[in-house]
């Protein structure tokens, strides 16, 4: 999986082109008592196997143009930068990306604790956050990205940053 700043042309012509695109943010790091108990190899394995699951979605879950990256190398954060259907009102954008959401962390969760379980003894989580990223003529492309992608990583660390982000797309 490319990291973050590899795949950021390709994220800017989606934006120019599509106007807006979805971003989702998975977060594994959160679950360190894996790396604590088990060791930081065991926990590479995992994020590898997080990115091999990842990569498997495109054409399924998500489309095959849709982007896949990682924040850094040996990272336990990745993201997923998805096309956004031109006719869907707001509203409807924001429960697609929940219901995307939704998907990929019970089958990312699903993938990772069937592969491990029998090394790890508890249950793999991980979280999921999603955002909504419009283009903006005033603003610089990057900016847009990261503060989309900020809104994610807010709302995967907090179930009520998903209610927020409903409640201001309706405003």
């Amino acid at each position: 999986v490319p990291r973050l700043p590899g795949i950021g042309e390709g994220v800017r012509e989606k934006l120019v082109v599509d106007r807006e695109v979805g971003g989702l943010f998975v977060d594994i790091e959160r679950y360190s008592h894996i790396e604590e108990f088990y060791g930081w190899e065991v926990f590479d394995e995992v994020i590898g196997e997080a990115g091999r699951g990842l990569k498997r979605l495109l054409g399924t879950l998500f489309a095959t143009e849709d982007l896949l990256a990682i924040n850094r190398p040996s990272g336990s954060e990745f993201y997923v930068f998805l096309a956004v259907p031109s006719a869907l009102s707001g509203e409807a954008i924001l429960e697609r990306l929940q219901k995307k959401a939704r998907q990929l962390e019970e089958t990312l969760r699903d993938q990772l604790n069937e592969t491990f379980r029998h090394r790890i003894h508890r249950k793999i989580g991980l979280y999921v956050g999603y955002a909504r990223i419009r283009h903006s003529p005033q603003v610089r492309l990057e900016r847009l990205v990261y503060r989309g992608l900020r809104d994610a990583i807010l709302m995967a660390s907090s179930k009520e940053g998903e209610r927020a982000a409903i409640l201001r797309e309706q405003f």
